[in-house]
């Protein structure tokens, strides 16, 4: 019991430098998914502008972990507003669409959450 304990508490100590790291230099992330969703299918409720098209990016973190999160990104029915979309950053900072097997940069947002850089 006590060894147990004591791998989580690595385990955790491992994770808060992992965290550490990632915010104040970045760190480097590899695209392992991407789906097409609804905001309401990701966030689970629907959001206050209706239901929209969106796309599901899975990434997993180079770090001794691994650790994998997601982000979703709108899908503009507009052509006008494309180009002030995350969709569109993304391409513009990585020269294609999100797919699988893009290594992209990754940061730590205001809320400690990890997020895709574009």
């Amino acid at each position: 019991m006590k060894e147990e304990k004591e791998e989580t508490k690595q385990a955790y100590l491992i994770k808060l430098e992992t965290i550490e790291k990632t915010r104040q230099e970045g760190d480097k992330g590899l695209i392992i998914g991407v789906k097409e969703q609804t905001n309401t299918d990701y966030f689970g409720v629907m959001s206050n502008y209706g239901e929209k098209n969106g796309i599901t990016i899975e990434v997993k973190i180079n770090s001794p972990d691994g650790e994998t999160f997601t982000e979703w990104f709108n899908l503009t029915e507009s052509i006008r507003g494309f180009e002030k979309t995350n969709i569109f950053a993304f391409k513009r900072k990585y020269g294609k669409f999100p797919q699988k097997g893009v290594e992209i940069d990754v940061k730590i947002d205001s809320n400690g959450f990890f997020k895709i850089d574009y």
